[in-house]
């Protein structure tokens, strides 16, 4: 009872069902579309005859059954679990705990990859439950994803092949896209199927299936018949969405699309077209031929005046055979050509030239025809398979896919040109299917989902799917011959002149044989020409109702003088029609305007009857009280007058939006219905007036007006609009102007507009005093840029003590201590064991060890050599190791250098964490929206960096907000970061930065690209005018069009730049140079102590006990001797 109570306490229907031997499963477990979740006590008696009841009646362990077994114990029970045949998607939950009545149960997720399949049960701890504590759970990642990993369980897959490879194997064939024009399909969904083996660690048992399968005497053949079977189970092919196959086997992601097409050679012309006969009309050639019947007929009345008042010209075919010969005269006009006789009276030739000037014009236009279908692009007039039908072009099938690569390899450019493709039908999805009721139906979808978000479909539609052949854009210029078809007519046309003559011919010699001096010609004509010309009930409700119906209304007021009976006629309408109905007389008015007209988010109809007294008191009232003309109120007016009643509708404040119709009721029940608004009463429009419609009792309700209410409203006939705009810059609001027909009243706004003290100021605060209708602003995606010059090196980063670290500088040093220390006590070695020490010639190396042996260490650590060197073994032994030791640090020095500077210097600076915790100054573009983002938005960051880089503080007399010109001066010339509209500082960056500092141009996004959009009043009738014109610009390319017009596009750096040799900078290179200043004060300094000491020391020396004897005349020699051991002796 305990369970029942806390069980209905939270709405759960229980069923309670004691353990028995004859349970019916099947109808104790019947799910639907919900879910049963099923309690088992496994320390219950006889608790296994639950299972085996459940397992007996092919009842799945799926999602539909949610098990919660309970036992007393330590541990799970896993022989009992493991005879369980559960899969993947199993729900199984064990709860165990140490001793009965315990508070705390131990909970865990049961399941087996497949009981089926060979697949090993898994117990994993999914939380605990307590009674304090309650419910706690530990896996919290989606179920799939949890159990993703199969373990190298073997699934079966079957995949259709309709050309088996000859030369290769079949796995080859399916893995290299070798000839892949051929199974495209089957192949691009097989690499999908081998991702999701990969995603999910299981073995792939691949078998070939005859056909998809499809119904055949009741059963399915193919994949589909083998999952029936139990034998496959997912297909790797994709299978096409079809209501037979629903019901037996599972759909999972779709994947891949299929096209199936009709492609042939697009006939140069249709039958007839641009033939001979194709350049006039049926109507001007039959003109033609009237006009050139009167040309003959006036030729040949001439020529008889002229035969009776002049005479017969001897030998001339004009006269003795004037109907042929005027005939022939007329044709040969016609065809440009000309005959030597010509009428001699004034008439006649007035009538020549007349023929003669009329076939010129007749000529150029049939050229001028003929030419312009040949340079004019040639009309595809088979389109769709109704034309295809239509056409006489022959048809043929192949069952597979559309075949790019063969048309790419084997059509020429012309063929390729003339490919029309028509669509049998629209693309086919396909997807990816299981068996039915599989148990891995949704880890197959989860995993192919996966894998279609993380972009590999995409890939590998760019492997397996053969891009359609291109038509070259300069086969448009390739000069158009005309093919003999199009030539046949002029041939058959001279065939059947031919023809003619022939017979002609012989009907003339026939004749002159038969009656000899009589000559006769008898022309016949004979023309035939035949033409044929061919050429619900509705439930009847009042014209009120069914007009609000058709607009959405479920609310109607009414103002009115009906008396009781038509009041509950109408109620009783509108309560069938599950309208809401409120009623108030016209006269006397007592209802209070602003709250029986109240709205929220619902629309308000509202029936006034104008004929009632009273009736334009509510429309004042209306308006006194600022209740709007707007989409919220559905006003229908009727009246019994034959006309509008514009008087009164001409003081009504309306716009643009308004919706007002007037109705008015003629004869027979009979209304016609008429839509009136004014584009802006406030701003001088003039009401307008249209027929919309009519509602009769026979017909109901009929609109004539479909067209979308501002489309059809559009035309604001130049009335004058407010805008506001803050800086030159226009956007897509100009378009708009001109699309509309506003005149564009432009005022220029301090800010955007931002709240100070409790009042907007800028254009927000002009649109709320009503000044301004709309602002001119940008509708784009507008991103908050830093631009800076990165540095070419961090802090001391390659420079001359960058190559080592410090430990190997310390050590560097130490042993070069070491090798001068040994290389002095060689040198005094070896003074100290050579005997002619005296007599031989010194040198430094002699006679200052200590400074020179020294010297010979930082020579040799610099590359460079000494002429003096030691003359024992020993002290070349230390000469030469120092040396080579020299050498190989050098070799690792140089190559560092060399190595930092041809490598790509790093870009450290790329995000605004770094920028903040840099050296690098930071300047924003003044302009006013800067002020409130910097000191305003919630980004930390941001805030960090206005503390730190932008606000006034003792070291910051004044905050760097500078005009785009000079910031961008300043990140020119380095270590200077600007915040700045990109759009406005690319055009400034192209015209005054070279190339090497564009290329070392940085860009920081501050914050995600944030959208921007033209804005209007609150409450604007222009809102939804405004916005479907701004839809229409977008989408017919124009605001795509101003953005290339007015944002400047990036400057590129140019790919050779790379190139480049990198030179070192003179901040790298200052290390040398404050050394070998240093170096030269120290030199000076000693050149000065030298000098002292020499001039001390001479006076010392001039003691003639210190001067040595002159021997062989060497008296200069010997001075020099004695100054440089007085200055040795100082020295050592």
């Amino acid at each position: 009872m305990e369970v029942f109570r806390g069980l209905a306490e939270l709405d759960i229907r229980l069923s309670l069902m004691p353990i028995s031997v004859d349970l019916d499963m099947r109808e104790l477990m019947k799910v639907n579309y919900y879910r049963i979740g099923i309690f088992l006590d496994l320390d219950c008696e006889q608790s296994d005859f639950v299972t085996d009841q459940f397992i007996s009646a092919r009842l799945p362990f799926n999602e539909s059954y949610f098990w919660l077994m309970k036992t007393i114990g330590s541990s799970a029970p896993l022989e009992m679990l493991d005879l369980l045949p559960l899969s993947i998607n199993a729900e199984l939950t064990l709860a165990t705990t140490a001793t009965a009545g315990a508070h705390r149960y131990e909970l865990y997720d049961v399941y087996n990859p497949s009981y089926r399949h060979g697949g090993k049960l898994n117990v994993t701890r999914m939380g605990y439950w307590d009674r304090d504590e309650g419910l706690s759970l530990h896996m919290t990642q989606y179920k799939y994803k949890r159990r993703g990993d199969l373990r190298g369980m073997v699934l079966n897959f079957s995949i259709v092949v309709d050309f088996p490879p000859a030369n290769v194997d079949m796995a080859t064939y399916l893995t290299t896209p070798i000839q892949k024009h051929l199974d495209t399909m089957h192949r691009y969904n097989y690499a999908l199927t081998l991702q999701l083996r990969d995603y999910y660690n299981f073995t792939m048992n691949l078998m070939r299936g005859a056909t998809w399968g499809y119904l055949i005497n009741g059963t399915f053949n193919g994949i589909v018949g083998d999952m029936i079977k139990g034998i496959v189970d997912v297909g790797a092919t994709p299978f096409q969405f079809k209501p037979e196959r629903m019901d037996v086997m599972d759909y999972t992601v779709q994947a891949y699309m299929a096209r199936a097409a009709i492609i042939f050679r697009h006939p140069k012309r249709q039958t007839l077209n641009n033939s001979f006969l194709e350049p006039f009309s049926k109507q001007v050639w039959w003109l033609t031929a009237v006009v050139g019947l009167i040309n003959w007929i006036l030729l040949y009345l001439t020529i008889k005046m002229e035969q009776r008042y002049v005479g017969n010209v001897q030998g001339s075919t004009l006269f003795t055979q004037p109907e042929s010969e005027t005939f022939l005269i007329t044709s040969a006009a016609i065809c440009q050509q000309g005959l030597s006789d010509t009428p001699r009276v004034y008439s006649g030739r007035i009538v020549y030239m007349s023929l003669f000037l009329w076939a010129l014009l007749l000529y150029q236009f049939y050229s001028a025809s003929i030419v312009g279908s040949l340079l004019s692009e040639k009309p595809r007039f088979i389109r769709s398979i109704k034309d295809l039908a239509e056409s006489s072009l022959e048809v043929g099938i192949e069952d597979m896919p559309y075949n790019h690569d063969f048309f790419r390899d084997t059509f020429s450019e012309n063929e390729i040109c003339d490919l029309q493709e028509i669509e049998l039908f629209g693309p086919k999805h396909t997807a990816t299917c299981t068996a039915k009721h599989s148990p891995f139906k949704k880890m197959i979808t989860y995993g192919l989902r996966q894998i279609v978000e993380h972009g590999m479909t995409q890939r590998l539609g760019t492997v397996w799917k053969q891009k359609r052949p291109l038509c070259p854009e300069s086969h448009s210029s390739t000069p158009t011959p005309v093919s003999l078809d199009e030539f046949s007519p002029a041939l058959v046309m001279i065939a059947a002149a031919f023809s003619i003559s022939i017979f002609i011919m012989l009907a003339e010699n026939l004749v002159r044989r038969c009656l000899r001096r009589r000559r006769l010609l008898t022309p016949l004509f004979r023309r035939a020409s035949a033409e044929k010309i061919d050429s619900c009930d509705e439930t009847k409700v009042s014209q009120e109702t069914d007009y609000f119906l058709h607009q959405g209304v479920k609310q109607i007021t009414v103002f009115a003088c009906w008396d009781l009976y038509e009041r509950a006629d109408f109620a009783r309408k509108v309560v069938e029609l599950d309208l809401k109905l409120a009623y108030s007389p016209t006269h006397p008015l007592v209802a209070d305007m602003s709250k029986m007209l109240k709205v929220n988010y619902y629309k308000l109809g509202i029936v006034l009857d104008l004929d009632c007294p009273g009736s334009e008191e509510i429309l004042r009232r209306v308006t006194s009280n600022r209740l709007p003309y707007n989409e919220s109120y559905f006003w229908m007016m009727t009246t019994t007058s034959d006309v509008v009643p514009r008087e009164i509708l001409e003081p009504l404040p309306l716009s643009i939006n308004a919706e007002m119709t007037v109705v008015l009721q003629g004869n027979d029940g009979f209304y016609s219905l008429y839509d009136v608004y004014n584009p802006s009463y406030r701003h001088g429009g003039k009401l307008n007036v249209t027929y919309m419609g009519n509602w009769s009792p026979e017909n109901g309700l009929i609109v004539e007006l479909t067209q979308y209410k501002y489309k059809r409203r559009g035309d604001l006939h130049g009335m004058y609009l407010n805008f506001s705009i803050v800086t030159s810059r226009h956007d897509a609001s100009l378009q708009l102007c001109i699309d509309a027909a506003i005149t564009m009243n432009l005022l220029r706004g301090t800010t955007w507009g931002y709240k100070v003290n409790g009042s907007f100021n800028g254009i927000l605060g002009d649109m709320v005093k009503g000044i301004v209708d709309m602002e001119n602003g940008e509708t784009r995606r507008y991103g908050i840029y830093v631009i800076l010059r990165h540095p070419k090196k961090n802090d001391l980063s390659n420079q001359f003590f960058k190559p080592f670290s410090r430990e190997i500088w310390m050590l560097t040093t130490v042993v070069a201590i070491v090798n001068w220390l040994l290389l002095y006590l060689t040198m005094k070695v070896e003074q100290h064991y050579n005997k002619n020490y005296e007599k031989k010639n010194l040198g430094t190396l002699d006679t200052h060890p200590a400074s020179e042996t020294a010297l010979i260490t930082t020579a040799a650590l610099c590359q460079q050599g000494l002429s003096d060197g030691p003359s024992l073994y020993s002290g070349r032994i230390v000469f030469i190791s120092l040396f080579l030791w020299a050498l190989m640090l050098y070799q690792f020095y140089s190559a560092s250098v060399v190595g930092s500077l041809l490598a790509v210097p790093p870009r450290f600076i790329t995000t605004p964490q770094a920028l903040l915790e840099s050296t690098m100054e930071l300047g924003a573009e003044d302009i006013a929206y800067n002020y409130d983002f910097f000191a305003t938005h919630p980004d930390p960051i941001v805030l960090e960096l206005n503390k730190k880089k932008l606000m006034v503080n003792k070291h910051r007399k004044k905050a760097p907000y500078f005009t785009p010109e000079e910031g961008l001066k300043k990140v020119q010339k380095g270590g200077f970061a600007f915040q700045v509209d990109i759009a406005t500082a690319y055009k400034i960056i192209e015209d005054t930065f070279d190339e090497d500092e564009i290329c070392d141009l940085q860009e920081i996004r501050l914050l995600p690209p944030a959208h921007t959009a033209t804005g209007t009043a609150k409450r604007s009738p222009f809102k939804k005018m405004v916005t479907y014109g701004m839809r229409q610009i977008v989408e017919k390319g124009m605001a795509s069009r101003l953005r290339h017009v007015w944002h400047h596009r990036r400057p590129r750096c140019p790919e050779s730049h790379s190139s480049l040799p990198t030179p070192v900078a003179l901040k790298e290179f200052s290390p040398a140079l404050l050394m070998f200043a240093t170096g030269i004060a120290i030199a000076i300094f000693v050149m000065l102590s030298e000098n002292l000491f020499r001039k001390y020391y001479y006076i010392v020396m001039r003691d003639p006990v210190h001067i040595l004897p002159v021997q062989n005349g060497n008296q200069e020699k010997n001075e020099r001797v004695l100054s440089a051991r007085s200055v040795s002796d100082v020295t050592e």
